[in-house]
């Protein structure tokens, strides 16, 4: 990460994501970039901070664990499911948390 992530503006983080997945997409089509950043945007209730290390952290841990389940549904006789706990804390309501169980599909 960064050493001056907390103190980034937005066009920061808009070229970090750019210089991040250049190498990773395909004839580096700029239309795949918009759409992470889309899914990860800056706006009144996020920082730069916050969007990048939600994106490190889905591409380390959250990415990889799908991947996985989806493997395993499909060699698995059994259903698979796999439970995600999303804890977020409302501007006005204070902390919320949502424990949401979801079957993988084959």
């Amino acid at each position: 990460m960064p050493q001056t992530l907390a103190k980034w503006h937005v066009a920061n983080y808009v070229d970090y994501v750019h210089q991040r997945f250049m190498p990773f997409i395909d004839n580096y089509d700029i239309e795949d970039v918009d759409k992470i950043l889309r899914l990860y945007s800056v706006n009144t209730s996020t920082t730069p901070e916050l969007c990048v290390t939600s994106l490190v952290s889905d591409m380390r841990a959250t990415c990889p664990l799908d991947e996985m389940m989806r493997v395993a549904a499909n060699v698995s006789q059994s259903a698979i499911y796999r439970f995600q706990v999303q804890t977020h804390t409302h501007p006005f309501t204070g902390p919320l948390s949502r424990t949401t169980r979801v079957r993988v599909a084959r």
